[in-house]
């Protein structure tokens, strides 16, 4: 779909870290810019 990565590094004990990586889109117009992005969402 967004053609990213997902990766997990998990420790015993220690906890885990998970790395999303996603392809940026360049753009001059940003209306494109939020269409191409509407559907991303961050949990923190």
């Amino acid at each position: 779909m967004h053609e990213g990565t997902i990766r997990v590094n998990s420790t015993l004990g220690e906890g885990s870290e998970f790395i999303i990586e996603l392809p940026v889109v360049l753009t001059n117009d940003i209306s494109e810019a939020i269409e191409e992005i509407s559907d991303i969402y961050v949990i923190k």
